[in-house]
């Protein structure tokens, strides 16, 4: 597909200069050829995705907890092996937003496939600054669906992604959810082992007590987003 002029997609989301916006329109015509050439390395390469769970089931909203500092560190070591050529987000709290930000630290390309455009308005105060400032190091946004918030919209991002990428890394309990339904789809689009990447919370530390009140900058109707 033809890519949008950065003038067109200036202003959205809050872009930096040169990064491509998609809009909610353009987003189903978006290839993998697309994906690899915004992050500059040509025609060629390997898409990773991630998905995972929100900070409930990895420890917390305390990034400091044992059980959420041993998945970032699983998350680092997959992408360590993995080494994608440009990875995708769908910048959600908790495992998106920590697979983001470790793929800044490694010099990853990553593009944020967002669920609606105004994802970050369901948050409020450090949870939608942290959200921002990783959208603008994100080489590319796409705006998957037109907002306002609806469930099915955070299901349809994790099937743009699926179908757009070489290997999936799920942070993944096995609990009912949005991970849950992201893996099934990924499994009845026929990843094997060798694409499909299970990392599973409670291997990477013994899992300890998670704080119950959620602090007030996540605490809206729609914090799954």
């Amino acid at each position: 597909m033809k890519q949008p002029d950065v003038a067109d997609a200036k202003g959205s989301q809050g872009s930096s200069h040169g990064q491509i916006v998609m809009a909610s329109f353009e987003s189903a015509a978006v290839t993998k050829r697309d994906i690899l050439q915004w992050a500059g390395k040509g025609s060629e390469g390997i898409i990773l995705a991630v998905t995972g769970h929100r900070p409930d089931k990895i420890g917390g909203y305390d990034e400091t907890h044992p059980t959420r500092r041993a998945v970032r560190t699983g998350i680092r070591k997959v992408l360590e092996g993995i080494s994608p050529t440009v990875a995708l987000s769908g910048m959600a709290l908790g495992v998106d937003q920590d697979f983001a930000e470790e793929c800044i630290s490694l010099g990853i390309p990553f593009v944020a496939v967002v669920p609606f455009r105004g994802q970050e308005n369901v948050w409020r105060g450090y949870a939608r600054e942290r959200w921002r400032n990783l959208l603008r190091q994100a080489v590319a946004v796409v705006n998957v669906s037109p907002p306002p918030y609806a469930g099915w919209k955070l299901q349809r991002r994790n099937e743009w992604m699926v179908d757009r990428c070489d290997a999936l890394l799920a942070v993944y309990d096995g609990s009912p959810g949005g991970t849950r339904n992201c893996v099934e789809y990924a499994e009845k689009r026929r990843f094997s082992a060798e694409r499909l990447h299970i990392l599973r919370p409670g291997d990477c530390v013994e899992s300890q007590s998670v704080p119950a009140v959620m602090p007030a900058e996540y605490q809206t109707a729609c914090a799954p987003c």
